[in-house]
């Protein structure tokens, strides 16, 4: 009767680990996934827009394509970030233009930021160079 038991209570904690300790909760997670044609090959770094030095996560770039994936606590804020790439020293945000989007006077703009949440969210787009005018 004693094998039984622990027997059983072996089973029954393989049984929630196996449930409960492999699987990361969504909403635990951070997920930027992008597919942007053009883009080149290289490191991507993710940081907080207003503490560009503070990198807070990079990605492989390879094809246009790169993702991260954050763990984030309960704690976890929406945050305001950007993208950016180490060019020969240099920080230089990706500039993201609104293309059908307008400002409220009626003209497109431009912008390094964008909310980083909880969940997935996807960039794509056509990479079109560094700099947003001409």
């Amino acid at each position: 009767m004693k094998t039984r038991l622990i027997s059983f209570l072996a089973f029954a904690a393989l049984a929630c680990c196996a449930a409960f300790c492999g699987q990361v909760n969504k909403s635990n997670m951070v997920i930027l996934e992008g597919k942007v044609s053009g883009l080149p090959d290289g490191i991507l770094y993710l940081g907080d827009i207003y503490r560009p030095a503070v990198v807070m996560d990079s990605a492989v770039v390879k094809n246009g394509e790169f993702s991260f994936h954050l763990a984030v606590n309960d704690d976890f804020e929406p945050l305001f970030v950007q993208l950016y790439f180490n060019r020969q020293g240099n920080l230089e945000p990706l500039i993201f233009d609104s293309d059908n989007v307008l400002a409220p006077n009626g003209k497109a703009f431009y912008t390094n930021g964008f909310m980083l949440e909880r969940g997935a969210t996807a960039i794509t787009g056509v990479y079109k160079g560094f700099s947003p005018c001409c």
